[in-house]
């Protein structure tokens, strides 16, 4: 299966997100925000980040242009909670690198869904 870096200030979502992902037998690293994420990266190159967009510090659109800028071709998924309407977030993230983008709250069956069409890891049948 994939390696999978989840990066999100809520804790409880890193939490969430490492139950469903480690259920389908993936590894999963956390960081708390984009300078843990590029952190992360200096020692290790996962398959797949999932990133979310509105973090304090360095935020997931500068997180992104600075994984972009490794030049890795990891794959990102974007997440956000903004609601719909005004800015897309998501749109601006993916046109800046990132693969796909996800509003929350989202299903596990969603995010396997996309997990599968980026890198190809299908969930375990259970």
């Amino acid at each position: 299966m994939a390696s999978i870096l989840v990066v999100d200030d809520a804790e409880y979502l890193r939490a969430a997100l490492r139950r469903w992902l480690e259920l389908e037998g993936h590894t999963v690293i956390e960081a708390e925000d984009g300078d843990g994420c590029l952190a992360q990266l200096k020692t290790t190159v996962p398959d797949l980040v999932i990133l979310d967009i509105f973090m304090p510090g360095k935020d997931g659109i500068e997180t992104i242009r600075a994984i972009r800028k490794l030049g890795t071709g990891i794959k990102i998924i974007a997440i956000t909670g903004q609601p719909a309407g005004g800015t897309d977030y998501l749109e601006f993230a993916k046109a800046l690198g990132a693969d796909r983008g996800l509003r929350k709250p989202f299903s596990s069956e969603q995010l396997f869904s996309m997990i599968e069409s980026l890198i190809g890891t299908a969930p375990a049948v259970t």
